[in-house]
């Protein structure tokens, strides 16, 4: 099965390792107050437990990347050493505001959170009919307690590569999304599209599927609009984030459709193996 060899991958691998470093030292702190015991922690994130595929460990998520990255480009004519793809492909961002989880504090809401698997089946329901594959990505915003009432909230969304359609194929199922799903921010679209340059396509796989590392602020303008704000994630918050994603692996983050779903089955044939 084809996987992508290490140097195509290395300055992506580089970043992923990067933000797990912070993670251990934020874990290693002692301001975090999320875990008593944070060494069985570290241990999840060592090269030793990539098999497990858990989703903060950089080990597992470089070779998940290599190995679905080489069966999407095996899938669209993408041969080294360029990656050029044969056919155009689309990056393609959903958001939906009813995918956000408050916490166990969001008492007020007639809503209650959703749950992971009702967030994986609303994005996977409005993905039908296309062949993609994609993950899922937390978005954690800090400081909401004026805005929202809580104080912080994760904003689910997900990063998509998508082929074998046309742009205007691909605006009129985006127009039908839009009509069911609303942004976060008011005046925001649901649906992001933007092509994928030849020479990108292993960036923009990255970007599909790279660690969390930015957290995000609102705050209202005199006019009365909302305006979003966004850094590197800081110590504290990296290990709320990777505590609210403990729970998960990489295979519930990868959604895939169509001509997608053999390609995510051959990477977990793959890294079966590991």
């Amino acid at each position: 099965m084809p996987t992508l060899p290490p140097h195509a991958f290395d300055r992506f691998a580089v970043r992923e390792h990067d933000q797990a470093i912070r993670l251990i030292l934020a874990l290693r702190g002692f301001r975090q107050r999320e875990f008593s015991r944070p060494a069985q922690e570290v241990h999840r994130l060592r090269e030793g437990q990539a098999h497990r595929l858990y989703a903060h460990n950089a080990f597992a998520r470089e070779r998940w990347m290599r190995a679905l990255g080489g069966q999407l480009c095996a899938a669209l004519g993408a041969r080294p050493p360029c990656y050029r793809p044969a056919q155009p492909v689309w990056f393609v961002t959903l958001i939906d505001r009813r995918q956000i989880v408050r916490g166990p504090s969001a008492t007020r809401f007639a809503r209650p959170d959703p749950t992971f698997r009702e967030i994986r089946r609303t994005y996977a329901a409005a993905m039908t009919g296309l062949d993609y594959v994609g993950l899922l990505d937390p978005a954690l915003y800090v400081s909401t307690q004026h805005q929202e009432g809580v104080p912080r909230l994760i904003q689910w969304h997900l990063h998509t590569l998508i082929w074998n359609i046309s742009r205007t194929e691909l605006d009129a199922w985006a127009d039908g999304v839009r009509a069911t799903m609303d942004a976060y921010l008011p005046g925001a679209s649901s649906v992001d599209i933007a092509p994928v340059e030849p020479d990108d396509l292993l960036q923009m796989l990255w970007y599909t599927a790279k660690m969390p590392r930015k957290q995000y602020q609102v705050s209202r303008r005199e006019s009365g609009s909302l305006k979003q704000y966004k850094g590197q994630i800081n110590g504290v918050n990296a290990v709320r984030l990777y505590a609210a994603q403990r729970p998960l692996r990489l295979p519930h983050l990868t959604l895939a459709g169509g001509a997608g779903r053999p390609i995510r089955r051959r990477t977990l044939h793959t890294a079966a193996r590991w």
